[in-house]
């Protein structure tokens, strides 16, 4: 039915929604209509902001109350019916007035739509852009564009989608990458304090050898989080000159000054190279435990034989069935056999310990086949010896192989280790081999009570502090923290004595010394010089007693109250808690590695086979935001 503020107010839909816009000139005023509700709020407007126009209104309704009246009361009073009629006449009007409205204000959504689907359309833009990625993360063939599975699913999705070519999927992915390229080099500007670790990698086919480059640093949460910048291809020898020239070229291509590399994280292979670019490095602490494992050499002849027994088992059909059939007669898991690689981290303790898990099949298919390798009692008895000497190890690896781990838990690992295998090991057994590893692990990592790095991390995790270390050592600590502190935030340097004690639970609390000494008052906010209130940061944060739980130290430094309370010492963790401790996101890189080259990619280019490595890890560590 029409409305007596049709005159003043256009009521018309958008949206989906009836909505109403004043006439009035130099008005804007607009109101959410809905036709069963009261006029109320265009009323009010109009008295309010247009008073010349309400008083047309208020005489208007005087004229139509008058017209009323005489319809039922004057000479020419008209019937009932005609009245209805005359409101339905007037009803259908507004109704095929408002319906053209609609159709009006609907028309360029429906060009829009058109229009986004055409080769050049935004919508079109973004489906491909979508495939070009999943290409990249999910290890995708271009030709998945015509493959018909895909096809039919994207005529489905979106019937109205042109399905791009191979070509225009090539070339949206150099597209992404040139694009994730510049993210990259935004985003490590306001990085202060960054790691960078690295490795070589050759594929099966000696085709593809590349050089991995992996930026670690802590983002604005003060979480741990890396970029890969390139696994760029070697060009002949893997010489130190060669591989750190390669290095030195990605720093500059992304822009990271030397002075903001905090270390290198490499194992004994890269030692060289870093040597060459005259740059801090310390050993993955996983290589470093891989290798010491390598001392138990005496038990080759053990080790040798399981991997046959694997072989064996694998390479078989005959002998895959005769295993299984044991596995499900002795209801032992469905756990296969593994074998040990020298160059995969935890391999052995994971090969025997399938083996141990296996026992009775193991057993029983050398029965039924008598060309399989043989174990006697004394060598189920050595594995399971072995497992309880390599469990700390298994257990140590892969807590480094978490993204949250950095140089703070080094230290607290290797005192875990040989407190489990010299000083707590349940038995007296293999003690040569253990004082091996133990040996084997520290030649790598020698003195890290005395190199700064580890120290400083270690101090500036929360749960740890100065727990670890005994109290001669503490006060040394303390000065080289003052020192540090100032060389980087003072002009004069002095030095100061702090006091602390410790208590804590958690996965380290074994190895935390609990002196008797009374822990300290923090002392009281005074003003003073820059130094001293450089001390007195140190001292508070010593002087609090250390976290209760073992967690990532992130959440205490990016508390508010915390990075208030502690502006300097926060400025370190960036720089001491950006290197990780092992290389794992390197060896998990090299794994992708592995699944892009597959057999029908062995003559992707090298160019190629690096964008694809760049884009999977870094697509996926944006979440595509970019």
């Amino acid at each position: 039915m029409p409305s007596k503020y049709d005159t003043y107010f256009d009521i018309r839909a958008e949206n989906r929604n009836m909505v109403a816009k004043c006439l009035q000139e130099g008005c804007n005023y607009t109101y959410k209509w809905d036709s069963h509700k009261s006029n109320y709020s265009l009323r009010t407007h109009l008295q309010n902001n247009h008073k010349d126009v309400f008083q047309k209104l208020v005489e208007l309704e005087k004229k139509e109350s008058a017209t009323k009246q005489n319809l039922f009361t004057g000479s020419k009073q008209l019937s009932l019916t005609q009245c209805f009629k005359a409101e339905e006449k007037q009803l259908l009007a507004t109704t095929v007035k408002r319906k053209r409205s609609n159709e009006m204000s609907e028309q360029p959504r429906v060009d829009k739509m058109l229009t986004d689907w055409t080769s050049a359309g935004d919508m079109t833009k973004k489906v491909t852009q979508a495939i070009a990625e999943m290409v990249c993360t999910d290890i995708c063939s271009i030709n998945i564009v015509t493959k018909p599975g895909f096809n039919r699913l994207m005529k489905i999705v979106a019937p109205n989608f042109i399905m791009p070519s191979r070509n225009i999927i090539d070339r949206e992915i150099s597209s992404v990458y040139e694009r994730i390229k510049a993210k990259l080099n935004t985003d490590l500007k306001d990085v202060t304090a960054l790691s960078i670790s690295t490795d070589v990698w050759t594929d099966s086919c000696q085709k593809h050898s590349v050089i991995s480059v992996l930026a670690h640093f802590l983002d604005q949460k003060m979480q741990s989080t890396h970029f890969v910048l390139a696994a760029r291809h070697i060009k002949g020898a893997h010489t130190a000159i060669n591989l750190s020239g390669i290095i030195a070229n990605v720093l500059e291509e992304y822009s990271i000054p030397r002075e903001k590399v905090q270390a290198f994280v490499r194992d004994g292979g890269m030692s060289a190279t870093i040597r060459e670019l005259d740059m801090e490095s310390k050993w993955c602490f996983a290589h470093a435990v891989n290798d010491g494992i390598g001392k138990i050499g005496s038990f080759n002849e053990l080790l040798e034989n399981a991997k046959k027994f694997v072989r064996k088992v694998r390479k078989s059909r005959k002998a895959t069935e005769e295993f299984e059939k044991w596995q499900v007669f002795f209801d032992l898991p469905d756990v296969t056999l593994k074998k040990m690689v020298q160059v995969r981290w935890n391999s052995i303790w994971i090969m025997l310990d399938s083996f141990l898990k296996n026992k009775a099949a193991v057993q029983a298919t050398y029965l039924a086949d008598k060309s399989m390798p043989y174990f006697s009692e004394d060598d189920w008895s050595t594995m399971r010896d072995l497992c309880d000497v390599l469990k700390p190890l298994q257990e140590a690896t892969n807590f480094v192989q978490q993204r949250s781990s950095s140089l703070a838990q080094v230290i607290p690992l290797i005192k875990l280790i040989e407190r489990r295998l010299i000083t707590n090991f349940p038995s007296g057994g293999y003690i040569r081999v253990r004082e091996a590893i133990v040996d084997g692990i520290k030649s790598r990592l020698p003195d890290v009570e005395d190199d700064k790095n580890f120290v400083f991390a270690t101090i500036l995790d929360p749960y740890f502090k100065m727990t670890l270390f005994k109290p001669e050592q503490r006060d040394n600590y303390k000065k080289w923290l003052i020192d540090e502190l100032e060389t980087r935030f003072c002009q004069d340097s002095q030095t100061g004595e702090i006091a602390i004690n410790d208590e804590a639970h958690g996965m380290f609390d074994e190895l935390r010394f609990d002196p008797a000494e009374t822990r300290p008052e923090s002392p009281d906010d005074a003003e003073v010089n820059n130094r001293l209130k450089l001390i007195h940061e140190i001292e508070h944060y010593l002087a609090k007693p250390p976290d209760q739980t073992f967690t990532s130290s992130a959440k205490f430094w990016n508390d508010p109250i915390n990075s208030n309370m502690y502006p300097h010492l926060k400025e370190l963790v960036k720089w001491y808690h950006s290197t990780p401790s092992s290389a794992a996101e390197t060896e998990r890189l090299f794994s992708i590695a592995k699944l892009i080259l597959s057999d029908l990619r062995k003559r992707l280019s090298h160019e190629n086979f690096e964008k694809l490595l760049i884009l999977h890890s870094n697509l996926l560590l944006l979440n595509f935001s970019y």
